[in-house]
């Protein structure tokens, strides 16, 4: 969404919606694309969507269907007997941490600022040293759900997007 939303800036100056989402988990011509990275892509997907200014977002393919196309299934939260993957997982943490937004801002390279609940709520993946006002005790969110609490100075980046909260009543 990062050229498009330049478009949108420079033309219509209006919101916009991010419809038919699909990113799917499989074995391509392109390259294999794990079901680990499927669910950190939709979530930085998501992510970056809504830091450059997309109101809505949708995905297009929830449950896999044995009729369906390897492409569709592999892009689907649940497979074809409705079992939880991991992109539906990490669909479920996104939104247990985002939901209701009411600000989301691109900090640098994969580190972007939300507010819910007129809190700060941070996504981080990559590498770097974190923003200036990360800091403290936190409370880190794998994809998965998985919650630690931690100094914020001992977080390392990876690929896999973390959210991170900052608390000031963090009881270990």
């Amino acid at each position: 969404t990062d050229a498009f939303s330049e478009l949108m800036k420079k033309y219509l100056k209006g919101e916009f919606w991010v419809t038919e989402v699909q990113i799917a988990s499989g074995q391509f011509p392109h390259g294999d694309i794990s079901e680990e990275e499927h669910a950190e892509l939709i979530v930085k997907g998501y992510v970056t969507a809504f830091a450059n200014g997309a109101q809505k977002v949708f995905y297009t393919v929830y449950l896999a269907d044995s009729h369906m196309p390897p492409d569709f299934r592999g892009a689907a939260l649940l497979d074809i007997y409705g079992k939880k993957k991991p992109a539906y997982l990490a669909f479920q943490t996104m939104v247990n941490k985002l939901e209701f937004f009411t600000e989301a801002r691109k900090i640098a390279t994969g580190q972007y600022g939300f507010i819910v609940d007129d809190k700060p709520v941070y996504v981080l993946w990559g590498n770097g040293d974190l923003a200036p006002e990360i800091a403290g005790k936190v409370r880190v969110t794998d994809i998965y759900g998985n919650e630690t609490i931690q100094d914020a100075a001992e977080i390392t980046l990876t690929g896999s997007p973390v959210f991170v909260e900052i608390e000031q009543d963090i009881i270990e």
